[in-house]
């Protein structure tokens, strides 16, 4: 980041201040919220560091900034084989909707990079509301904007803590998926409704096995 600040502006910033500070703002950020899961507002945090190191142009470039991090740290991107044939199985008996811990200046993008945007009804971001799973806010929110309650939802993840949890905490049944067979249930204090190997075991519970 530090690099691109120097062709974008005259900001000479050593790259370890520069991460220092960005990972010292974030947790400012997050310290500074009354929520029980605070989410950052990435934006915010760039604009802050930038004005704080005096970089001319911070306010135009505190939203260019977090779409360059992410390229820079991204090291894979993509989806399970499973994910959007079995989504395109879904999508003809159910409405879809995402809930994700992300940030808003690239998740949308990505969405759409993954072939997934024309699957979904809702997406919900962590970033937009300044709080994380497990809070059943996020859930709830999903729901309402799907147009559901939680009777009528089923919610899937492959997070225990932040998936299974939230979704049960806001009255929704959860599924676990579990690809690497490692989920043990005597271990741990959130239970799932069911657990599956991947998206087509997924499928093949609630439509059915494909014909």
């Amino acid at each position: 980041m530090s690099r691109f600040l120097s062709y974008w502006d005259s900001a000479r910033i050593a790259p370890e201040e520069f991460s220092r500070q960005y990972f010292a703002h974030a947790a400012q950020q997050q310290r500074d919220s009354a929520e029980p899961h605070p989410e950052i507002d990435i934006t915010r945090v760039f604009l802050d560091l930038l004005r704080e190191f005096g970089v001319a142009q911070a306010d135009a470039l505190s939203s260019i900034c977090p779409r360059v991090l992410r390229v820079l740290s991204l090291r894979h991107f993509g989806t399970y084989p499973d994910v959007l044939p079995g989504l395109e199985r879904l999508r003809g008996r159910f409405r879809l909707g995402v809930v994700s811990d992300a940030q808003v200046p690239f998740v949308h993008s990505e969405i759409k990079t993954a072939g997934l945007g024309p699957l979904l009804d809702v997406v919900i971001v962590s970033g937009e509301h300044g709080i994380q799973k497990p809070d059943r806010r996020l859930f709830a929110l999903a729901l309402d904007r799907l147009g559901v309650g939680p009777d009528e939802a089923v919610y899937v993840g492959d997070n225990v803590e932040r998936d299974i949890q939230g979704a049960r905490a806001a009255g929704i049944s959860a599924v676990l998926v579990d690809r690497r067979g490692r989920f043990d249930a005597a271990a741990s204090p959130y239970r799932p409704d069911h657990v599956v190997g991947g998206i087509g075991e997924l499928c093949d519970t609630l439509l059915g096995p494909a014909r």
